[in-house]
């Protein structure tokens, strides 16, 4: 038995907007639609991999919507109305019009390049003209803007640790629409998605999101997405900032999160679509320098299966 998104009578698409799209864009959103609730069958993975390895540009086009839609409002109200894993011909309207605004914007948003940026597996030490400094981990992409009034940065993606030099001008970092100012501090800032987790191992930071804002110390963490700023925590340093060593430890961690931790670091970029096996608890440890090794260790300690697709990455799934 085969699987076709596109099988169902509703799919007799007739929006302009899809017209701007190339073929492989438009079914790289059905699919994402299809699977992003994360309860697709075995049989639907397995035809949604044949999809991505039939050509590179099905990869590429799927990469793209991912990073467009993942976690947007738009994509929940089309799950909540989807009816046997089918697409209404209204919900794909919408999608595809946003992706004609959206793809079509992707290029400006991403051409002004940063000023500092790391590859997966990098670690890499800046150190400012004011004399602060930023340790940046793998797969970080950040930019400065100093003048006479304001030391700011703006941290685009990944995660960096921040060692704040004293001065009268204040110093701030930016991200994910909040705003994180120094007190006279270090402190950490890791970016997954929309949501920002912030960690201070050194006097004090004041956050700033949404209409929120608090202060938080040394020794405490918070997250701040969807226009709510997390209850503050007690935060162990040495573990969560073990990157800082050349490991990387993880505590009951949900697989999802540690996924998004170890693509940062490694070669190989793992994929896990299952909703259930994402929130799957994880406790390990990883040495740096040996994490493309790091497979095997998973697929034994959670009993999972894999899969590499071709210009996407490699498929985590139940066993």
């Amino acid at each position: 038995m085969t699987f076709d998104p596109q099988s169902d009578d509703e799919a007799q698409w007739s929006f302009d907007a899809e017209k701007a799209l190339e073929p492989s864009v438009c079914r790289a959103i059905e699919w994402f639609t299809l699977l992003s609730d994360g309860t697709a069958s075995k049989e639907i993975i397995a035809a949604h991999c044949h999809w991505l390895t039939e050509a590179p540009e099905n990869a590429q086009a799927y990469e793209k919507v991912q990073k467009l839609w993942v976690g947007a409002t738009q994509i929940h109200a089309m799950q909540q109305r989807r009816k046997k894993h089918r697409i209404s011909r209204r919900d794909f309207g919408k999608l595809t019009l946003l992706a004609v605004a959206g793809l079509g914007s992707y290029g400006l948003l991403r051409s002004a390049a940063p000023d500092f940026e790391t590859a997966n597996g990098e670690n890499r030490l800046i150190v400012l003209k004011d004399g602060s400094q930023i340790r940046m981990s793998g797969g970080t992409a950040l930019s400065v803007k100093f003048s006479s009034a304001q030391r700011d940065i703006i941290l685009h993606s990944g995660e960096a640790y921040f060692s704040v030099a004293r001065g009268n001008i204040p110093f701030s970092v930016y991200a994910a629409s909040g705003r994180v100012t120094a007190l006279g501090t270090k402190f950490n800032i890791a970016l997954s998605g929309d949501q920002a987790e912030v960690l201070v191992t050194e006097h004090a930071v004041q956050v700033d999101y949404a209409t929120q804002s608090q202060v938080l110390r040394a020794g405490e963490k918070l997250t701040y997405e969807q226009d709510e700023i997390s209850v503050r925590q007690k935060a162990d340093a040495q573990v969560e900032l073990s990157w800082l060593e050349g490991r990387l430890v993880f505590i009951d961690k949900p697989l999802g999160d540690v996924v998004h931790v170890l693509n940062r670091w490694s070669s190989t970029r793992l994929r896990v679509i299952d909703r259930q096996l994402a929130q799957r608890p994880v406790t390990l440890i990883v040495n740096i320098q040996d994490i493309d090794n790091i497979l095997p260790q998973l697929k034994q300690s959670l009993l999972l299966e894999t899969r590499h697709i071709p210009f996407w990455g490699t498929l985590l799934y139940s066993a």
